[in-house]
């Protein structure tokens, strides 16, 4: 196993970043040194990255262009990170309807690449993003599994699923990559005890060392491998991500498991990024990647110990600029230095990742952030909520963008009632916007019954 993983961090990895135009191995170099730099040093990466960003974006991003002369803001005023609170925060939405405005004029010279995200808590985007900031996402990603012990090449497994689409077919590139990762995905869009049934059977066969997926489907196949009295399935580390894991369902993966589960948080688009090490004291913030700020609704700097709205500005895509970009996700910045000597700030807290499975009366169940990613392959839909007040009824309401046509919502209901079973209705409304809470909250998913 050792063998392995010599070889794909020495040969194999940097192999791939060559075929692909890829730089993951020279920022996982970067990474495991920049995690104790100093104070002074992580901000003056940024600064010099952000320098020839905000320089980047002002001469050749015509959104930018626009709402920085509006200000009267040149690129010249930016002399230190703290003059970013002076430009403009973005929202996905603004991004939605200014799609082709966000876009650099030099976009070819960057190789762009075509992503969707929606988040638990989010509206579904489209984006584009440069190997520049695909390198870090999985620098960061393979950083953070290896302070839970992970090395490249390690067996995992993940519960959450490929894809929410009917019949959608695997490609042969995706073969080759989960083989080549020595990754099994165990697709998890419905929860029962069939499905986990075969799973238990393939992570017995696979004995991979490190598992991920959504807590709330982990929880889930925790307690049936309780329940079963299923043995076999060792991992050294449970990866949790994307919604929020709650102490009850770390707790019980913990228990049946018998290992230690890491939590972590993303936000590709805007290169925001957050993990645990192993002692579990909050979230180590990947300052490398981007520029993270706290701030509160008057768009101020909390305190630490504050609750705060997260804002990131990428510091990597040239090709599609993310600059102060509002995730619609909470954290709070941490008093505390941790054990690990690692120097990069600690978040003590992450909210708006909650999310809620969708239950009928005919036993089907759909885990709630599967739902949610069925909006990521419309990007003609500007937002989006999903509320059941029966077990037997679904409503869908959106927000309508210009582009949005007849044909979409056929999509949306025969997705829907593919996964939902027979019998479950579903009533798509069209909405001028979605309501929040007083707090500027909003749940994708709401279930009343």
């Amino acid at each position: 196993m050792k063998l392995y993983s010599d070889l794909a961090t020495k040969a194999v990895l940097p192999f791939s970043d060559f075929l692909l135009g890829t730089t993951v191995s020279k920022k996982l170099r970067l990474l495991s040194k920049s995690q104790y730099w100093s104070t002074d040093e992580i901000k003056e990466y940024q600064f010099k990255k952000l320098v020839l960003l905000i320089d980047h974006a002002y001469n050749n991003v015509p959104y930018y262009n626009l709402i920085y002369n509006e200000k009267g803001i040149k690129p010249s005023d930016i002399t230190s990170l703290e003059d970013l609170r002076h430009l403009p925060i973005i929202t996905k939405k603004e991004i939605k309807s200014n799609f082709k405005y966000f876009i650099s004029k030099k976009v070819l010279s960057h190789s762009p690449l075509v992503s969707r995200t929606g988040g638990t808590t989010g509206i579904p985007m489209r984006y584009l993003s440069t190997k520049d900031s695909t390198s870090m996402l999985w620098a960061t990603t393979f950083r953070g599994w290896q302070w839970a012990g992970y090395e490249f090449g390690d067996k995992r497994s993940t519960l959450a699923g490929t894809s929410l689409i009917p019949n959608d077919k695997v490609t042969i590139k995706q073969i080759l990559r989960t083989s080549f990762e020595r990754h099994l995905p165990l697709p998890s869009v419905h929860i029962n005890e069939q499905i986990f049934t075969e799973h238990s059977k393939k992570l017995i066969r696979f004995k991979p060392r490190f598992i991920r997926g959504f807590p709330s489907i982990l929880y889930e196949f925790s307690k049936f491998v309780k329940k079963n009295a299923i043995s076999g399935i060792k991992p050294l580390a449970i990866f949790s991500t994307a919604e929020k894991l709650y102490p009850f369902q770390r707790q019980s993966l913990e228990n049946v498991f018998s290992c230690q589960v890491f939590d972590n948080y993303s936000n590709p688009e805007s290169g925001g990024n957050a993990y645990e090490c192993k002692h579990h004291n909050g979230f180590h913030l990947g300052e490398e990647w981007a520029i993270t700020e706290i701030l509160n609704n008057e768009e101020n700097k909390v305190q630490k110990g504050e609750e705060g709205n997260l804002i990131f500005t990428n510091l990597h895509n040239l090709a599609m600029p993310i600059i102060r970009y509002q995730s619609d996700d909470l954290g709070t910045l941490s008093n505390d230095t941790c054990k690990c000597g690692r120097t990069l700030p600690l978040l003590s807290s992450l909210d708006g990742r909650v999310s809620d499975n969708l239950r009928f009366f005919n036993g089907n169940t759909i885990n709630g952030p599967m739902a949610i990613h069925i909006f990521r392959l419309f990007h003609q839909i500007l937002d989006y909520q999903i509320v059941q007040n029966y077990d037997d009824c679904l409503e869908i309401n959106i927000v309508k963008g210009s582009d949005y046509r007849h044909s979409h919502e056929e999509k949306i209901r025969d997705i829907l009632s593919h996964h939902c079973g027979n019998g479950v209705r579903i009533n798509i409304n069209y909405m001028k916007n979605i309501k929040r809470s007083k707090g500027g909250k909003k749940r994708m998913i709401v279930v009343n019954n």
